[in-house]
């Protein structure tokens, strides 16, 4: 005996998929019915915007289903990435975690202290926020990190006062040339946790260089703003846990200028 007027289950659920797929929902499928083949999961993780979080399977799915909500307790490099986040924007995170990609007590307080300081509250069912990462948490960060990695436009130059002028030289040498802006430039070395103070974990010594190559003669030689050791947050990087390889230290901010100078 045929049925008219209501389709089957099956109908339905393929009725279902085409409107998604037509409509480009490819993180909603994968969140509601686990479907990861090669060419859905490398579109699903096209979701977040961020370089920092771009391509991450994990906080993709974070953003669009509540049952892959990143929560303490949580280890890898997803993980890392959160922590670089809040790192980032001025949270301290315990370098053991840093270096174990571990969501632990220090993380879990770096997250609550984040949702309290901008409310990020779902209120359908919370009164306050809590030390989870989902939806609106990892889509918070991840704006914030898409104006972090924006270049920040150059501050103005403030050029040191000039030296006291000598009295008078019937026979003055040449001028001493104009300032210019330089560029800080990071050391490729590092001071690991084992010779920084342990507040610090790592730092790494900043040079004030010319922002293209220049040729200077024999005679002459680059002036420049003496060079600043910044401290910064151990990070493992692609290397194992437990390992500082890499040294999150963000540029000095004072301003950098140099001047050829003869010797």
């Amino acid at each position: 005996m045929k049925r008219f007027g209501y389709p089957s289950l099956r109908h339905t659920t393929l009725l279902y998929l085409t409107d998604m797929v037509r409509k480009k929902s490819i993180i909603r499928i994968v969140a509601l019915f686990g479907i990861c083949s090669t060419a859905v999961c490398t579109e699903a993780q096209q979701g977040l915007q961020s370089q920092l979080f771009q391509g991450d399977a994990t906080l993709n799915a974070a953003a669009v289903s509540d049952q892959a909500h990143i929560t303490p307790g949580a280890r890898g490099p997803h993980v890392q990435k959160i922590q670089t986040a809040l790192v980032r924007l001025g949270a301290a995170i315990d370098t053991t975690e840093l270096l174990e990609r571990f969501y632990g007590p220090s993380t879990a307080n770096a997250v609550l202290y984040f949702k309290q300081q901008r409310d990020i509250i779902n209120r359908s069912f919370q009164t306050q926020a809590d030390n989870i990462v989902g939806k609106m948490t990892i889509a918070r960060l991840d704006s914030e990190m898409q104006e972090y990695e924006k270049p920040s436009p150059p501050s103005p130059l403030i050029v040191p006062p000039p030296p006291p002028q000598p009295p008078v030289n019937p026979n003055p040498p040449d001028p001493r040339p104009e300032w210019e802006r330089g560029i800080w430039s990071p050391d490729k070395k590092f001071i690991g946790p084992g010779l920084a103070p342990p507040s610090i974990g790592c730092s790494r010594k900043w040079y004030c260089n010319p922002k293209t190559q220049m040729i200077i003669g024999g005679d002459e030689r680059i002036e420049a703003t003496p060079p600043e050791v910044i401290g910064g947050q151990c990070l493992a990087g692609t290397g194992p846990i437990k390992s500082c390889n890499e040294c999150l230290t963000p540029p000095p901010q004072t301003q950098c200028v140099f001047r050829i100078i003869k010797k």
